[in-house]
C-alpha cells in the first residue's frame, strides 16, 4: 500500500480508457461504459476522473452531451448514478434501469471537477500538509481551485479525451450541461473553448442546457429571500414561524441586504426554536438559501439540499467500496474518503470569481456576472469558426426550486438584455404524461417527484417557455420552467426532462408554437369564440401547441398503433384459424377416403391360403 502510495506521487498517469465489465451489484452495463482519469496539469499534477456512457442508439451517430453538477466541488457523478445515467441507485441501494435516461439518444461525459472531490487529485501540491491530510485522513484537497482553473482544466480534458482516448467522438455535436453551480461551469468553458480550439474538428460546440443555475448575484439573490417567504407560502412553516424569523423586533435575521438575502442571528431560544423548524420543514434548505451566514455555517449552493444526495442512498458509501474502485478503474486516486460534496466547507481553497452564488454583488475578484460572458457567447458566434455551430442556450428552473428560485433565474435572463422575440412571450408547452411501468415506480429514487404516473394521463402541460432575439438567425436563448419539480430538475422530473432535452436540445424543435400576432388584442369575441363552435384564437392556439408536433408521439399516435396492433393479432388469429380448419377438413377427408378405400377391396383378396 505504502509502495503504490509512493508510485502515484512520483510516475506521472497515463491516461487510459478503461472499459468497465461489470458494474458491481449490477453486471455489465447495458451499453459501453468507460472511466479512468486523465491528466489535466502536469505542474500540480491534477488528474480529473471521467465516466463515459455510449449512446442506446447509435454511438456513431449521436452526438455528445457533458454533464455537471455543481457545488462547487459536487462529483458529476451524482448525475449518472441519481438523475440522468442509465443505471440509478434506488431508495434500497440496488441498481435500476432508467426509462428517462439521457444516453437513449446521445453519449454522456460525466467529469469530476477539482481534485479531491470524487476520485480526481492532485499529486504535486507544494502543501505538504495538504498532502498529508490527503494521504492520512482522506478528507481534504492538497491543491486549489478557481472558477477559472476548472474550464482551463476542463478544456485540457475535453481535449486529451477526443485526441487521445475517443478519437471517433471528436467532431460531434457537444452540448454542455449542468445543474446550480454549473451555471458558471458551462458558459466559462464554452468561453474557454471558443479561445483555445480553432475549429470544430475537435470540439464541435452546439449548445448549452443548464437549470437552476447560478448567474448573477444582484439579479437571482433579490429573490433568495423566498427561503423564508417560499415556505410559508407552500406551507412548509406557519404563520407563526414566519413571523418570528422575519419581524425585525424579534432580532433572529438581519432583514433585507443590498443583495436580498438574510443574515441568521439565533441569539434567542424562540429564534433558535423557529430557524430549526424551517430547516425541519425544508429538507435543510435553510444552509443552501442564505449564502451569508454567521461563521461555522455553510456558505455554498448545496446542489440537492442536505438529506440524501443520491435520493437517501449514501452513494459515497458505494463509490468508496474496493470492488467499485477497481471496476471503475479508479484504484490509483489516493482519495481514502470519496466525496460526493465538498462544498465551500470541505474545499475552503475553491476561488468564486464572479459574481454568482457569492456575497459580493460586483464579483469577488471584480470580474462580472455570467451576464456578460453570455453576450460574449452571443457575440463570438457573430465570427469564430469554432462557434460555428453553436445554436441553442436553453435556461431552466423548476418551479419549486427555494435553492436558486425560478423568479430570479428569469430576473438574470431578462437582465442578459436581449428582447422577447416575437411571439415569444411567456406560454405554457406540453408533453405526453406517458405512463410509468409499476416497476420502475416501485424502484424510483426518492428524488422522481410527481410528475410520473401509472396510467397514461394524456397531453398535460409541462410547464413555461419564453423565447428570447439574440439578434442572430442561428442562436436562440430560451428560459425554460419545469413544473413541479425541485432544483435537480432531471431527477424531480425525469421525464418532462429528458423530453426537453430530446426535443429542444437535441432535435432544435420549439417546445410550444409562437403566439400569433395580435394575439392578445382584439374582443373576446375573437379571443375565446364564444359562438364559433371551433372557438376562437385561444382555442386554435391551445390545440396546435397539444398536437404531436411538440409533445412528441401523441396519446392517439400510441392507441393508433396499439389499434394497428390489435388488428394485425385479429387478423393473424382469423388466417391461423382457417388454415387450422383446412388442416382439420383435409385430414378427415382423407381418412374417410382411405377408410372407404380398405372397405371396398375384393374378399378374396382378404382371404389367406393355408399350405398343405
Amino acid at each position: 500500500m505504502l509502495l503504490r502510495s509512493l508510485v502515484w506521487l512520483v510516475l506521472p498517469l497515463a491516461t487510459c480508457a478503461e472499459r468497465v465489465v461489470v458494474l458491481p451489484g449490477f453486471g455489465e452495463p447495458p451499453t459501453a461504459h468507460f472511466s479512468g482519469f486523465v491528466e489535466v496539469e502536469p505542474s500540480s499534477g491534477t488528474h480529473l476522473f471521467y465516466y463515459l456512457v455510449e449512446s442506446q442508439s447509435s454511438p456513431k451517430d449521436d452526438p455528445l452531451l457533458w454533464w455537471m453538477n455543481g457545488g462547487p466541488g459536487a462529483s458529476s457523478l451524482v448525475g449518472l448514478l441519481a438523475a440522468n445515467g442509465p443505471l440509478l441507485l434506488n431508495e434500497a441501494g440496488r441498481f435500476m434501469n432508467n426509462p428517462y435516461a439521457w444516453n437513449r439518444q446521445a453519449n454522456i461525459l460525466y467529469v469530476e471537477f477539482g481534485p479531491g472531490v470524487g476520485y480526481s487529485f492532485c499529486a504535486n501540491s507544494s502543501k505538504t500538509t495538504g498532502v498529508a491530510c490527503l494521504q492520512e485522513r482522506g478528507d481534504c484537497s492538497p491543491c486549489s481551485a478557481s472558477d477559472s482553473s476548472v474550464a482551463r482544466q476542463s478544456v485540457a480534458a475535453i481535449e486529451t479525451l477526443l485526441t487521445e482516448v475517443f478519437p471517433d467522438m471528436a467532431g460531434k455535436p457537444l452540448y454542455l450541461t449542468g445543474e446550480s453551480y454549473a451555471g458558471v461551469y458551462a458558459p466559462t468553458l464554452a468561453a474557454a473553448m471558443f479561445d483555445h480550439f480553432q475549429d470544430t474538428s475537435i470540439v464541435n460546440l452546439h449548445g448549452i442546457w443548464v437549470t437552476d443555475p447560478c448567474m448573477d448575484n444582484k439579479a437571482q439573490f433579490g429573490w433568495l429571500d423566498l427561503g423564508v417567504d417560499f415556505a410559508v407560502r407552500n406551507s412548509l412553516i406557519s404563520q407563526e414561524v414566519y413571523k418570528v424569523l422575519t419581524d425585525p423586533a424579534n432580532g433572529c435575521s438581519s432583514g433585507r441586504t443590498a443583495v436580498g438575502d438574510r443574515i441568521r442571528k439565533v441569539g434567542s431560544d424562540e429564534c433558535r426554536r423557529a430557524w430549526r423548524l424551517y430547516d425541519l420543514a425544508t429538507a435543510g434548505t435553510g444552509d443552501a438559501v442564505h449564502p451569508r451566514q454567521v461563521p461555522g455555517l455553510p456558505m455554498y449552493i448545496d446542489p440537492l439540499f442536505s438529506v440524501g444526495l443520491a435520493g437517501g442512498v449514501d452513494m459515497a458509501a458505494y463509490l468508496n467500496r474496493t470492488d467499485v474502485r477497481e471496476a471503475l478503474h479508479a484504484t490509483l486516486s489516493p482519495n481514502k474518503v470519496y466525496h460526493v460534496e465538498l462544498g465551500n466547507n470541505g474545499y475552503p481553497e475553491y476561488t468564486l470569481e464572479y459574481a454568482a452564488c457569492n456575497d459580493n454583488p460586483s464579483g469577488p475578484l471584480g470580474k462580472t456576472s455570467m451576464l456578460d460572458v453570455y453576450r460574449d457567447l452571443a457575440a463570438t458566434s457573430r465570427h469564430s469558426k469554432v462557434a460555428a455551430n453553436f445554436s441553442r442556450i436553453i435556461i431552466n428552473s423548476g418551479d419549486l426550486d427555494p435553492v436558486v428560485n425560478g423568479a430570479g433565474t428569469e430576473a438574470a435572463v431578462e437582465a442578459i438584455g436581449f428582447p422577447v422575440a416575437e411571439g415569444g412571450d411567456r406560454r405554457p408547452w406540453f408533453f405526453n404524461a406517458a405512463a410509468t411501468a409499476a416497476a420502475v415506480l416501485g424502484e424510483r429514487p426518492v428524488k422522481w417527484g410527481p410528475s410520473l404516473r401509472s396510467v397514461a394521463a394524456g397531453v398535460q402541460v409541462g410547464g413555461f417557455i419564453v423565447n428570447y432575439d439574440t439578434g442572430l438567425p442561428d442562436l436562440s436563448l430560451d428560459f425554460v420552467i419545469f413544473r413541479n419539480s425541485g432544483h435537480m430538475v432531471p431527477a424531480y422530473a425525469p421525464q418532462t426532462a429528458f423530453h426537453v432535452i430530446e426535443a429542444a436540445l437535441l432535435q432544435g424543435r420549439p417546445l410550444s408554437p409562437r403566439l400569433p400576432e395580435g394575439f392578445s388584442s382584439g374582443d373576446d369575441e375573437a379571443f375565446y369564440g364564444y359562438k364559433a363552435p371551433e372557438g376562437g384564437a385561444f382555442s386554435a392556439w391551445v390545440q396546435q401547441a397539444m398536437s404531436c408536433t411538440y409533445v412528441g408521439e401523441c396519446p392517439n399516435q400510441v392507441l393508433e398503433h396499439q389499434s394497428v396492433i390489435r388488428e394485425l393479432v385479429v387478423d393473424t388469429v382469423a388466417d391461423m384459424f382457417v388454415v387450422v380448419r383446412f388442416i382439420f377438413v383435409l385430414f378427415v377427408v382423407s381418412f374417410v377416403v382411405l377408410f372407404a378405400i380398405a372397405g371396398c377391396k375384393p374378399a378374396e383378396d382378404a382371404s389367406i391360403e393355408l399350405p398343405r
